[in-house]
């Protein structure tokens, strides 16, 4: 049998693989967004719901892969016999997230100045990125 990745690879790598997983969905990235866009500071979910069109149990599972991640935070406040978790964007883990993808820039910026420069075209059909020596 197999090693597992908690074997194989550092906690470091598993920590930001963790991290990019929570943006690789389109439907966690608009809640992304619609968080850092709101007026308020914590947000709840039934007013995600109005705002993103997906059902209550989708949102609610997105949601979660978000906490898991820590980019999410949550807090449940009471009025009267109601409750209601309140969402809100975690800015040490969105730094985080910053700070690791300038790092990524910056070692492809110095790989393509050693190997002088390469040519990428994506496969996706509407992104098309071509990146040559000399050019950004």
């Amino acid at each position: 049998m197999g090693a597992t990745k908690y074997e194989i690879y550092s906690a470091e790598a598993i920590e930001i693989a963790e991290l990019f997983k929570a943006f690789a969905h389109p439907a966690r990235v608009m809640i992304i967004l619609e968080l850092l866009e709101a007026e308020a500071t914590n947000v709840t979910i039934s007013s995600l719901l109005e705002e993103i069109q997906l059902s209550q149990s989708s949102l609610s599972k997105h949601v979660e892969r978000l906490k898991h991640s820590g980019i999410l935070t949550t807090k449940i406040e009471r009025v009267g016999t109601r409750c209601y978790q309140l969402l809100g964007i975690n800015d040490d883990a969105m730094k985080y997230f910053k700070n690791i993808t300038l790092k990524f820039l910056e070692l492809s910026q110095r790989k393509r100045t050693l190997i002088g420069g390469y040519r990428y075209i994506s496969s996706t059909p509407n992104m098309k990125w071509f990146m040559e020596a000399g050019q950004t």
